[in-house]
């Protein structure tokens, strides 16, 4: 599944082997490695990333997707609507080219995540990356199509594929520059093998997604529910939910993920015109 093709370098020169740094020299200093040197040993590097990988990772609905467990499990960032919204078997290929038929377990519209079941032995799950990585950091984005693009990776790129980090574990899903982190999809991918559907708290607003340049720009309340838990602990319409005091808000698949976990109380940071809050709100639980 991940056949290597050529290398992409997205600064357009050589780069040191993925967990190493650059040796430092001086300006107009010759390196001490050849830069063919360097590409074939990053080369290698690239192609242990993905033998230590590809037994954890298929393509689904044509979609890469990552096995989640040794039941079988397989999570692909795509929801089932419309034509797909009734079906109940979906395709995969593994990594050797075999095709077999998996099971819808539940999809989850508001994250745009499907949980699927096979009938396999001595599966490897996918390790979930301890930490998110950060801007401009090495890593390896596998996309659908096979390619494998090696380099400094910031969402600025709004690239599609499961990222790579050099220690082999996988930060999560890449779709149009927002990165599905795999350990926060862990409560909605629970629920869905439990009992096929997402049960969240309650937050008792309307709210929809804004975008600042490339970026998003959190939530934004449109209007508040009578009696719901927002109305009750001062949200105005207009505020623009920006995060938790641990965490970003940067669109409404964060304020699922975030809900999914059914906290009874949670501290929201909120942008107002002229000033800032911090409101904490106790929710409502789910049904």
């Amino acid at each position: 599944m991940l056949r290597r093709l050529p290398l992409i370098f997205l600064l357009g020169f050589a780069a040191p082997a993925l967990g190493q740094t650059a040796p430092s020299r001086t300006l107009g200093q010759t390196a001490p490695t050849s830069a063919p040197s360097l590409l074939q040993q990053l080369g290698d590097e690239v192609r242990q990333l993905e033998l230590r990988l590809q037994p954890s990772v298929v393509l689904a609905a044509g979609q890469i997707a990552v096995i989640w467990d040794t039941q079988g499990h397989i999570v692909i960032p795509v929801s089932f609507e419309g034509p797909l919204a009734a079906a109940t078997q979906v395709p995969i290929r593994w990594p050797d080219g075999r095709e077999q038929n998996a099971k819808v377990v539940g999809t989850d519209r508001p994250t745009h995540l499907t949980v699927l079941q096979v009938s396999a032995d001595n599966l490897q799950p996918v390790q979930p990356a301890d930490a998110e990585p950060s801007d401009w950091q090495w890593a390896v984005l596998a996309d659908a199509d096979g390619v494998t693009h090696v380099g400094p990776f910031s969402l600025l790129r709004r690239q599609t594929g499961l990222l790579i980090l050099p220690d082999a574990t996988a930060a999560g899903f890449v779709r149009q520059g927002r990165l599905i982190n795999l350990k926060r999809i862990a409560p909605v991918v629970k629920q869905l093998i439990d009992s096929g559907t997402v049960h969240r708290a309650a937050l008792g607003l309307v709210v929809h997604e804004e975008t600042l340049g490339h970026f998003g720009g959190g939530v934004v309340v449109d209007r508040l529910l009578p009696d719901g838990a927002a109305e009750k602990c001062g949200f105005q319409p207009g505020d623009r939910i920006l995060g938790t005091t641990e965490q970003r808000i940067d669109g409404t698949m964060d304020l699922a993920l975030l809900l999914a976990r059914q906290p009874e109380n949670l501290t929201l940071r909120v942008a107002r015109p002229g000033s800032d809050a911090v409101i904490i709100i106790k929710l409502t639980p789910a049904p």
